[in-house]
């Protein structure tokens, strides 16, 4: 399985490349605008990207979905709840998209926004091997995507499906399975975001502060005590 990061230090921002060597070919995750350095190092690694994957609509960058889908010809796919304008492949929970051996099934992984989407990928040649969640703004190290993005309207119902994403959907996952976040230390999309590229499962169970509450009012509690102010571009 080939698993390429591409870090955008002014945004602490994350993309990825996901696929399979033995066909050449990779699904591209969360592309910033600019889109030449994936299309350069797709040249460079003899791969053709043949997918591009967005966990959610993002609202501390410009997507570059769309212009990579230009540049490449493949098709985008991304959360059918986030009724985007621009052409692509509404997807649903359990989705399933194979490239190669390597097979990414959607999650609905809801908090941060409505509709986020992670996506967990595996080799299907080796059923025992390690499975790997890029996990977008939903499951950072030591931290969870901060809920209060959309306004205060909105914050009670996502701090719900935040709780129900961490204590139904993260903590089934094998405490093996490596987790690679859209964002790192330095983001505004968590309070206290971890530097560390990627993180286990496992490792977040025993150390993330949002996995400890097993109810919602302390979930509530953990995840909204110190939140910083909203950054500017998100207020209306």
């Amino acid at each position: 399985m080939i698993v390429e990061r591409f870090f955008t230090p002014e945004l602490a921002q994350v993309a990825y490349a996901v696929g399979d060597q033995a066909v050449g070919k990779v699904a591209l995750i969360d592309p910033r605008r600019d889109v030449g350095q994936y299309v350069e190092w797709a040249r460079k690694r003899n791969v053709s990207i043949v997918a591009i994957l967005e966990t959610h609509v993002h609202a501390d960058f410009v997507s570059g979905a769309a212009e990579l889908a230009c540049a490449t010809g493949a098709r985008v796919y991304t959360s059918r709840l986030g009724r985007q304008a621009f052409e692509h492949v509404p997807v649903d929970d359990g989705w399933t998209l194979d490239i190669g051996a390597m097979r990414l099934t959607a999650l609905h992984t809801p908090g941060h926004t409505p509709e986020h989407m992670s996506w967990l990928a595996e080799d299907t040649r080796y059923p025992d091997a390690v499975q790997v969640l890029f996990s977008g703004d939903a499951l950072f190290v030591g931290d969870v995507g901060r809920p209060d993005l959309l306004g205060e309207g909105q914050t009670d119902a996502l701090v719900r499906d935040l709780f129900n994403t961490v204590d139904t959907v993260f903590r089934n996952l094998p405490d093996d399975t490596m987790v690679y976040p859209g964002h790192t230390a330095g983001s505004s999309c968590g309070k206290n975001i971890g530097s560390d590229p990627h993180t286990t499962i496992g490792r977040e169970k025993a150390m993330n502060y949002a996995f400890r509450p097993r109810t919602l009012a302390a979930f509530t509690d953990a995840v909204m005590r110190d939140m910083p102010d909203p950054p500017a571009y998100t207020r209306c």
